[in-house]
């Protein structure tokens, strides 16, 4: 199980939690719960969904994954943006240069 939970502040506004459906296969099969917690100061309504990932790889990062459940989340809600313009830190680009490709 992966669980991923966001606070703003110390206040949790959104949770996501993948259970494993293969049995810890090579490509495995997830089952996914998303919900954001009301926040009026934010301007935050309750809602929650859930979905499916199949065939996710088990040897990449953690954060692959976690980007497949945002990405569920996003197109789910409608909440996606067409593009995020990002910019890594020096430190961390050259210390994962060689071992990540990030697109």
């Amino acid at each position: 199980m992966l669980k991923v939970v966001v606070y703003v502040g110390d206040q949790e506004v959104a949770r996501a939690v993948a259970e494993n459906d293969s049995e810890l296969a090579d490509l495995s099969d997830h089952n996914i719960r998303l919900n954001e917690r009301s926040a009026e100061q934010f301007g935050i309504k309750e809602k929650g969904l859930g979905g499916r990932i199949k065939g996710h790889p088990r040897n990449q990062s953690a954060w692959a994954l976690v980007r497949k459940i945002a990405d569920l989340w996003l197109t789910g809600t409608g909440a996606g943006e067409e593009k995020v313009d990002a910019e890594l830190l020096p430190m961390i680009r050259k210390s994962n240069r060689n071992e990540y490709a990030i697109n």
